[in-house]
């Protein structure tokens, strides 16, 4: 089956300014370690020092890739300290913290730092299975020591991964091009119209404007209609449902 990449992508920081460490956890100082991170958060950023990945956590759902049983999550961590060959850096799951059954998800234990990099990614596959129709499965990770690195406080190395067949608002429905000009606000009843009209187009932050409004205004043109058969469709809080390409 065919895979598809969440890529999380994010700079590095050379140093690591001190936060807060749950109780058990230590804090190294001075030695090379390696950490989740974020693309919202830099080296420059004030932000930076106060960043906590383990309350970061990464949501998802089966929903935005339809028919696809697996998809592969790429997570990102970043490092102090340099080396210029490559490096292992070692990942678990966290059993007290994680619901999802070892046959929900695959991981490997290590993964390379490619030398000379700032950053490195590592792959984390979530499987489908009918019980994410219903209820949504929780997958803890944990940075851990190796023969390379040490690991800084769980409010570092530690990630939360929640993942569903719930309807999530997906991050491209965002700016002009897909809300004034196209599907107006979102909903998940309106996400699963246009997913049947359009046939799961693959819509993304580059979808040209003129493809966005094209399917707008068969949306459009859709709820028309299903009003003139004496089907209104109505969003869940009992408004007509609307589309704002071309007008009403």
């Amino acid at each position: 089956m065919k895979t598809r990449y969440i890529i999380l992508m994010a700079l590095a920081a050379a140093m690591v300014l001190p936060s807060c460490h749950k109780e058990g956890t230590k804090v190294y100082d001075g030695a090379m370690t390696v950490y989740f991170y974020s693309p919202s958060v830099n080296f420059t950023n004030l932000n930076f020092g106060k960043y906590n990945s383990y309350d970061d956590s990464l949501e998802t759902s089966f929903f935005l890739f339809p028919g696809m049983q697996e998809v592969d999550l790429e997570m990102t961590v970043a490092r102090t300290g340099f080396s210029s060959e490559d490096t292992r850096f070692k990942v678990s799951v966290v059993p007290g913290e994680t619901t999802a059954a070892a046959s929900d998800y695959a991981l490997a234990g290590e993964f390379v730092f490619p030398g000379g990099a700032q950053t490195a990614t590592f792959p984390v596959t979530i499987k489908y299975s009918p019980k994410l129709d219903s209820e949504a499965l929780r997958l803890v990770l944990r940075l851990e020591e190796s023969s390379d690195y040490q690991v800084m406080s769980a409010e570092r190395s530690m990630k939360v991964i929640i993942f569903h067949n719930d309807v999530l608002k997906p991050a491209w429905w965002t700016g002009v091009a897909y809300v004034s000009n196209g599907f107006g606000v979102f909903s998940k009843k309106k996400y699963e119209l246009l997913m049947m009209i359009s046939d799961n187009y693959p819509f993304d932050a580059s979808t040209p404007a003129a493809v966005i409004r094209n399917y707008a205004l068969l949306f459009r043109q859709y709820l028309r209609e299903q009003k003139l058969a004496g089907n209104t469709v109505y969003e869940d809080d009992g408004k007509e449902m609307v589309i704002p390409a071309g007008g009403n």
